[in-house]
């Protein structure tokens, strides 16, 4: 009698970020303990993310970084792309799309990959989101943002998903990865998704003032470039018209809007949060590299975007 032999399954995170330098080293290290690969794409950061990764990567972690100078917010199209031909290029069983603040819960390599067997292999895994938020309480000191923050929403405002996709959207030619990697969309009727709740992704989304500025600075300008307000970013855009307004941001309004994400700013008082911290046994190497100043960002911002502009008028590549 022949005995069947079980192939080892291949996970992979694939991700695009940009200006993350402050939660990026932790989102490799924490992910990477539970998949196989992460493929990242930085997308012209200017705050340190890109030379954090190449450390990492030149450390040895199961890291390939890619670089993507497209300016403006086409996340549906590019990330669609570069799921396809990663999918293509490779022998990845499931592919994770994930952003640069989501963590993998999982208590072991193996637990996740039981919970993935519980749906059939062929079916896209729908993760829901867990959002962690910062409170007074918090150490301030503590510069790793998923050691500092331990608190998450009791529940969500609204219930958000990430796509863990199957090897079967290689073969759905139609099939198109929704802005933010929240679902897949197709008009093929075989496309099918699971939700996976033994799989959630602790997310966070609010760190500290200067990154909520950035994000407002950067994160906006990206979806006007791109057209596609339509789409998301709502709530990026409440805080590009707060920055607009020339009105400081008090400690206050920073409490407030990180308890209502993404719906708009909510009294801390009126949500209810549990202390569920995140393992983050593991030591943050290139803290040094970061760089939170939203007016630099804004700068960089500002002359991306003239560069393209001239290179519009001119017919010519902006690089």
């Amino acid at each position: 009698m022949t005995r069947e032999i079980k192939k080892p399954m291949f996970f992979a995170g694939l991700s695009r970020v940009k200006n993350e330098s402050d939660i990026i080293e932790a989102f490799v290290r924490h992910n990477a303990a539970l998949l196989d690969q992460l493929i990242i794409v930085d997308n012209d950061s200017c705050d340190g993310t890109a030379a954090i990764l190449r450390s990492l990567e030149q450390e040895g972690l199961p890291l390939i970084v890619l670089t993507d100078e497209t300016f403006g917010y086409f996340q549906s199209e590019i990330m669609t792309y570069l799921a396809r031909a990663t999918l293509a290029a490779t022998g990845i069983d499931r592919l994770f799309l994930l952003d640069a603040d989501e963590f993998l819960v999982a208590r072991s390599r193996d637990d996740l990959e039981k919970q993935l067997a519980t749906i059939p292999y062929e079916t896209h895994a729908l993760l829901p989101c867990k959002t962690y938020v910062p409170t007074p309480e918090d150490v301030l000191t503590q510069a790793n943002p998923v050691a500092r923050m331990t608190r998450r929403l009791t529940r969500e405002h609204r219930q958000f998903y990430k796509v863990a996709l199957s090897r079967s959207f290689l073969y759905a030619p139609y099939a198109v990865i929704t802005q933010g990697n929240h679902n897949v969309e197709s008009e093929e009727p075989d496309t099918s998704t699971f939700r996976l709740p033994g799989v959630p992704l602790a997310h966070f989304p609010i760190r500290s003032i200067e990154q909520m500025q950035r994000k407002a600075l950067v994160g906006w300008s990206a979806y006007m470039v791109a057209g596609v307000e339509e789409r998301g970013g709502y709530q990026w855009r409440a805080l590009f018209e707060r920055l607009t307004c020339g009105r400081a941001w008090s400690k206050a309004d920073f409490y407030e809007f990180a308890a209502g994400y993404p719906e708009g700013p909510i009294p801390p008082q009126d949500v209810e949060l549990v202390d569920e911290p995140l393992p983050a046994d593991y030591a943050m190497r290139y803290l040094e590299l970061a760089n939170a100043d939203p007016l630099f960002a804004a700068a960089a911002t500002i002359e991306s975007l003239s560069r393209h502009l001239a290179a519009a008028h001119a017919g010519t590549d902006p690089a």
